[in-house]
């Protein structure tokens, strides 16, 4: 058994992607705790932001119904939260698994008896008893102007129940006294959200997401209202309100429900459905907020009700968790920072070797596949076909490590400039949909504004100039180099194959460097929109072996990873062609040491950053590709999301619904723009015009929006 200062680490109580938790126990007093700990090696930067923003918030939280952090230390291997020891496991297992505990554990069993239920759910008064509860928890959030971002049942913890009315009392708890005691948890994606603030992370579990999260919306704290809603659904029918293979099939059905909610043959009251009909409300403007949540009949009364009589407590030991009391072939393990469910930017550090090669893992070997487009039928999608029959059996590759050395020798030659930078100049750029901050705010800033036509002429960079009014093929970018030179290791010259890139190698160079910010924005704009579709396909993949029922087919998810494959491979050519535009501009213009603004610098951390995130993802997505014909390629998946996002845009402006329009339209042009960088084996001449035609339409749709807007 190992130890740490004052506790020892037992049994293993679950496993994720980047944390274990352990049973332990406090030496000095022999009181169990669990022991959350994370290896240091798996955290990049987003995931120390996590852990780090998970302690802050847990030092604040002294509440009866949130899990509370007992300790943290630091070892130089490992991170250790110690952690409240709840006992009797999550909410998912209990509802999962009630029937077997029932047959060993007392306390279920008699709980159950008391409380027996005519669906796969719970019996309504103890679903009121545990939304009691939450509700207690999220009135203390609240307060502190925090939203949790990822309420599911696997992260409500069950305590068993007081000894007395008296402890309860004692205690603040609410809701029965002789029933389990319910805690929030795992607070890795909380953070302070004023009540007038809106936020655009996508992150949280897709079967209790809100759909303003998973429209790519902003949000705000009524997300979690939602998620409560979807929680209360699940406890009274015993399965989530909404369920599909992925994140847009999800979306589509919660889009087709117009907010009619079936409870089936047992329905709860009439209050219990209203409560549940008032949170499951796709517009958040029609969902009610939390003054009349906590005013709801079925909130209202949240204090200790004594009913009486204690449940059976023989055979319960504090000690054992939960799933000690049945067989071991059927113990499932936690659910922490799932990738699953999470829609988070947290990234897997984890690398593999793909099936396809020996002893290669995908930062030596990236697949550069051969596409080509075929004119599209009427009234149909882009088409797309490919010349080989698979994406694995295609004989060219693309050397990628090379690339991912050069994009951090850049970055950290740059890092290692001196501070004292000269400003940049001052934009007339204001909007942002994006990051709320650094360098990705700018750049999207300023795509928005370029888009609105704000942009001056004369550059020469980005993406199809002119596109704006439909016409032109965009091949009049003079700065833009060839991705698949920029993937093949090349830099401004001539690329592996011996073919020199399309445009003269000094036209980079030749920029002001207000002008080559430029370019490296849009591009970093157009990069994150296909990295945002990448990582939800990622995210649909990861292996839940909590829940392993909830787990696509493998012929379903060797689809989406290799969805998720050619996404990411289009991601690193973006980037890969920043960075070489970056570094031919840079060799350039040093020469004399002159000092280059903090814009520059932050782009290029921020594009190095992306790279080796996205690579990442690469690696770990290759692995779950099995090998067979390939029936879709990068451009078709981008062609068909950015089509997509602005049809519901469309809708949604037509019906008056201006929230996310905007970040909607905006984002579907960048997906399109990325589409007509120039590439051997991109788009042909007619499928670019066709592409232009939807970038012209989408654009005059964005100025009419944000001139009602004014």
């Amino acid at each position: 058994m190992s130890s740490i200062k004052s506790y020892t680490i037992g049994n293993e109580l679950g496993r994720g992607s980047f944390a274990t938790v352990y049973k332990g126990e406090h030496v000095a007093s022999g009181s169990p705790v669990a022991i959350k700990s994370v290896l240091r090696a798996k955290l990049n930067r987003k995931l120390l932001e996590n852990l780090g923003s998970e302690i802050s918030i847990l030092k604040q939280m002294k509440h009866p119904h949130v899990v509370e952090l007992l300790d943290f230390q630091e070892t130089p291997t490992h991170f250790h939260l110690v952690m409240e020891y709840c006992s009797l496991g999550d909410l998912s297992f209990f509802l999962k698994k009630k029937k077997e505990l029932s047959e060993t554990l007392p306390l279920v069993a008699s709980l159950l008896r008391r409380y027996p239920s005519n669906t796969r759910g719970l019996h309504e008064e103890l679903v009121r008893h545990f939304v009691h509860q939450l509700s207690a928890a999220l009135e203390f959030l609240r307060q502190k102007n925090l939203v949790h971002r990822d309420i599911k049942p696997q992260n409500l913890l069950l305590c068993p129940p007081s000894l007395s009315e008296m402890d309860a009392q004692n205690a603040n708890l609410y809701g029965r006294w002789e029933l389990p005691i319910l805690k929030i948890a795992d607070f890795g994606f909380a953070r302070i959200l004023p009540a007038s603030a809106l936020a655009e992370t996508l992150c949280g579990s897709p079967l209790y997401m809100a759909p303003e999260i998973l429209r790519y919306e902003k949000y705000n704290a009524k997300a979690d209202l939602w998620s409560v809603g979807a929680v209360t659904y699940e406890m009274v029918v015993g399965k989530p309100p909404f369920k599909a293979n992925n994140y847009v099939e999800l979306l589509k059905t919660i889009e087709q429900s117009n907010d009619v909610i079936g409870f089936g043959r047992e329905p709860p009251s009439e209050d219990m459905q209203d409560f549940v009909r008032c949170l499951l409300k796709k517009n958040p403007a029609d969902r009610i907020g939390f003054k009349e949540y906590f005013e709801h009949p079925i909130i209202a009364n949240k204090q200790v009700i004594g009913s009486g009589e204690e449940l059976d407590r023989s055979q319960l030991d504090p000690r054992m968790y939960i799933s000690e009391y049945i067989q071991e072939a059927d113990l499932p393990k936690l659910d922490l920072d799932r990738e699953m469910d999470s829609f988070s930017q947290k990234r897997s550090t984890q690398k593999s070797s793909p099936k396809n090669s020996t002893n290669k893992t995908l930062s030596s070997t990236v697949k550069n596949p051969l596409l080509e487009l075929t004119s599209p039928s009427p009234g149909s999608s882009l088409l797309l076909t490919r010349k080989n029959e698979s994406l694995f059996l295609e004989s060219e590759y693309v050397v990628v490590e090379k690339r991912q050395v050069e994009v951090n020798t850049l970055a950290d030659e740059l890092a290692r400039e001196p501070d004292e930078r000269r400003p940049s100049s001052e934009r007339r750029f204001s909007l942002t949909y994006g990051a709320p901050t650094g360098a990705m705010a700018r750049a999207l800033s300023m795509a928005s504004a370029r888009l609105l036509g704000e942009k001056k002429n004369g550059a020469g960079h980005g993406s199809g100039n002119g596109s704006r009014n439909g016409s032109g093929n965009g091949s009049g970018n003079g700065a833009r180099l060839s991705a698949g030179a920029a993937l093949s290791g090349t830099s401004s010259g001539t690329s592996t194959t011996g073919k020199s890139p399309p445009v003269p190698a000094t036209t980079t160079p030749s920029l002001s460097e207000r002008e080559i910010v430029e370019t490296l924005e849009e591009i970093a704009a157009k990069a994150r929109s296909i990295a945002l579709l990448a990582d939800v396909k990622y995210s649909q993949i990861q292996d839940d072996v909590d829940n392993p029922d909830m787990n696509l087919p493998d012929s379903v998810s060797s689809s989406i990873a290799e969805e998720a494959m050619l996404l990411y491979v289009k991601t690193l050519s973006l980037l890969s062609l920043a960075m070489d535009q970056a570094g031919a501009w840079w060799s350039n213009n040093h020469k004399d040491n002159k000092m280059v603004s903090s814009h520059f610098n932050e782009i290029i951390q921020w594009t190095r950053s992306a790279f080796n995130e996205s690579l990442e993802r690469a690696e770990t997505v290759k692995k779950k590709v099995s090998s067979g014909t390939t029936h879709t390629t990068a451009e078709k998946l981008i062609f068909d999301r950015a089509l997509e996002m602005s049809r519901d845009a469309a809708v949604q402006e037509i019906s008056g619904d201006f929230t996310g329009c905007e970040s909607a339209y905006t984002t579907s042009i960048w997906m399109l723009e990325a589409l007509l960088e120039d590439d051997e084996d991109g788009l042909g001449e007619e499928d670019r015009r066709i592409v232009e035609r939807f970038i012209s339409s989408i654009t005059k749709r964005l100025v009419i929006l944000r001139g009602q807007q004014e």
